[in-house]
């Protein structure tokens, strides 16, 4: 079987990054603890299964150092009056697979000549929450009516995605 040459230095930030011991990784071979250290490698199928674990791309393991992420958004969560600190893999994985789907959206509405709609760019992050709130609900057509008409919260996101899409109720 040929061996995976991975960078021991990316390995362990890897680890790091993702919070996971290396004894996770004798799930996969129990000579995972010499990978860290660089006297053993993986087959490339072990590195793909490491890659999967760690929640990084597998061409990662293969870079001389780590690499250098950016913060794809600003992190506005506390806890208390503290940051959490770094993103979980998780979270990581699902924004950057938002991130893909905003642009491919962006991409095909621009290529299929779609309008943006008339909400778009109304307000600014000066204008007032209730005025934009309720600028949302008229333009949703969500009433007081609207409201009665519901009996459960995901019958209302039910409702509110058909108008989303048909632009009626």
């Amino acid at each position: 079987m040929t061996e995976a040459l991975i960078s021991p230095q990316v390995l362990n930030w890897a680890l790091e990054r993702a919070q996971v011991p290396i004894s996770r990784l004798t799930a996969v071979s129990p000579r995972a603890l010499l990978w860290e250290s660089g006297d053993a490698a993986p087959t490339f199928k072990q590195a793909q299964r490491i890659a999967k674990i760690l929640h990084i791309p597998f061409g990662y393991l293969f870079l001389r150092e780590p690499p250098e992420e950016a913060t794809l958004l600003p992190d506005l969560r506390t806890i208390g009056d503290r940051a959490p600190g770094e993103f979980s893999p998780d979270l990581r994985d699902v924004i950057n697979d938002a991130l893909r789907r905003q642009a491919w959206y962006k991409d095909y509405a621009i290529e299929s000549g779609l309008r943006s709609p008339p909400f778009i760019g109304r307000f600014s992050t000066d204008s007032d929450i209730f005025a934009v709130a309720q600028d949302i609900t008229q333009t949703l057509g969500i009433d007081h009516e609207f409201r009665l008409s519901v009996r459960s919260w995901t019958d209302f996101l039910g409702a509110l995605i058909k108008i989303l899409r048909t632009g009626t109720r």
